[in-house]
């Protein structure tokens, strides 16, 4: 359905060259209409070490032209976990909810769909030499979480009492060095074999935290580097009150 060759390029996961998502020779992607299969096997070394939780992440995305299609936002994240962990419809039995925080500084100037953009979004600049603006360059640098800015993440509302696993992650630029605080609960961090409220999450990187949701109320989660703060990677998670449930719509 694309317009261009894209790729999945997995961390973790034992693959040969052809199926690794990388430009190695005659692997070089799907093109549009094209389907693709990849074969990726899953060893003891894919799964949690001895001191990791049940399941942990690694992050994928389209290797094709990696920078660009970063960018434009093909990322997403591979959970391994131990056998016997999943149910055979592949959910945790080991604990209630799971999160995605993604935190990335996505430079849209580096998108595919940068002209289509400035096409609908800012018209006035078509035709203009905005790439030697720099005040225009870095007005498209998102420091986002999910990809998104300034709180604007949707569903991100746990059940009061539930067990949580919250898998944090960051690809991306020489900026995307973050220390993600949650606001409101403390969490295990089992690889590191202790509690804190602040994880350090680099380039590439990929991690897996367990909490108790037992505070309600609606808190911040955010990087404490203070230039993201600002810049707009900050957003909120609700807990809900003792015997509110979660909405269908955000169960799925």
């Amino acid at each position: 359905m694309a317009t261009r060759r894209y790729s999945i390029h997995s961390h973790g996961v034992l693959t040969g060259q052809r199926a690794s998502g990388v430009n190695y020779g005659s692997s070089v992607g799907a093109a549009p209409g094209e389907t693709v299969k990849y074969l990726w096997q899953i060893p003891a070394r894919s799964g949690p070490g001895p001191n990791d939780p049940n399941c942990i992440p690694w992050m994928y995305y389209s290797a094709v032209d990696t920078v660009k299609d970063v960018n434009s936002g093909l990322v997403g994240t591979v959970i391994v976990c131990r056998p016997g962990t999943l149910s055979l419809t592949s959910k945790r039995t080991d604990i209630d909810q799971e999160m995605f925080v993604y935190m990335s500084v996505s430079n849209e100037n580096l998108s595919w769909y940068m002209e289509d953009n400035i096409r609908l979004f800012a018209p006035g600049r078509v035709g203009t030499d905005y790439s030697n603006d720099p005040e225009f360059e870095e007005s498209n640098k998102m420091h986002a979480i999910n990809g998104r800015v300034y709180g604007n993440n949707p569903n991100f509302v746990l059940e009061y009492g539930t067990k949580v696993a919250m898998y944090m992650m960051s690809l991306g630029a020489e900026l995307d060095l973050h220390t993600m605080h949650l606001h409101g609960h403390t969490f295990v961090h089992s690889s590191e074999k202790h509690r804190d409220d602040v994880i350090q999450i680099f380039p590439g990187m990929a991690e897996s935290v367990e909490l108790i949701a037992d505070n309600p109320g609606t808190w911040l989660i955010h990087c404490h580097v203070m230039d993201h703060i600002f810049a707009g990677m900050e957003t909120t998670y609700t807990v809900l009150k003792p015997g509110e449930k979660l909405s269908s719509s955000i169960k799925k």
